[in-house]
């Protein structure tokens, strides 16, 4: 069964004015920005609920709902508000909150570096040493270095080279 608001054997005029609605709740339930700010103006609740029944039919939701789904202050007090005809008044926080929403941005995790205790951080450690002067290098040991001359025998004389470990 075609929708009634694409079914071409239904008047024109009255297709035309369903798909409207339809098209008016799917852009409400697309845009949660648009949900809160119509929370806000009462008389725009009224309007949503009385003009587009149809709309809502289609969409398989209601104005509630999406109060509820996306976290808007909304409880009987307001119904009440709405009945009567009030309008509601935006606060500071609710004037300025898409605009703080839009920007936010994640603070990033600190990453953490495990170091053994006495380690200082590289920069750290490079900033102290620019403090500490630099010493005259000490002339090396010269009795330390190893020579192949110094060894008892020859290389080719080592056991070791001929696989009996």
């Amino acid at each position: 069964m075609i929708a009634p608001h694409l079914n071409p054997a239904i008047d024109a005029h009255m297709r035309f004015r369903l798909a409207l609605q339809v098209s008016n709740v799917e852009r409400l339930v697309q845009c949660p920005r648009s949900v809160w700010s119509v929370s806000f103006c009462l008389h725009e609740v009224r309007r949503f609920r009385q003009a587009y029944p149809y709309g809502w039919q289609v969409a398989n939701t209601t104005l509630d709902n999406l109060f509820r789904e996306h976290g808007v202050p909304w409880d009987d007090e307001d119904e009440e508000k709405v009945a009567a005809g009030h309008d509601r008044a935006q606060t500071w926080q609710d004037r300025v909150f898409w605009r703080t929403w839009v920007t936010w941005k994640p603070k990033p995790v600190p990453v953490v570096v495990m170091r053994p205790v006495n380690e200082l951080p590289e920069d750290l450690r490079e900033l102290i040493m620019s403090f500490v002067p630099l010493r005259d290098p000490e002339p090396e040991d010269v009795t330390l270095l190893f020579d192949v001359e110094q060894k008892a025998s020859a290389w080719w004389q080592d056991p070791r080279m001929y696989g009996d470990f």
